[in-house]
């Protein structure tokens, strides 16, 4: 990932508890979410999204 250039770049870690997400530009953290909504809760989230996007 180019984390030392002018572009942001996402990191997104879903784990059993919490999920966090960041956004790297210029070497460093731009932004930091920590949720905790992760594991079974989310797997359900994403199913009922793909259910959705396919009818």
């Amino acid at each position: 990932m180019p984390v030392n250039e002018p572009v942001g770049s996402m990191v997104v870690d879903i784990g059993g508890g919490t999920s966090e997400a960041a956004v790297i530009s210029f070497d460093g953290i731009v932004v930091l979410q920590s949720i905790r909504v992760a594991d079974d809760e989310m797997n359900d989230a994403i199913l009922n999204h793909i259910k959705k996007l396919i009818g």
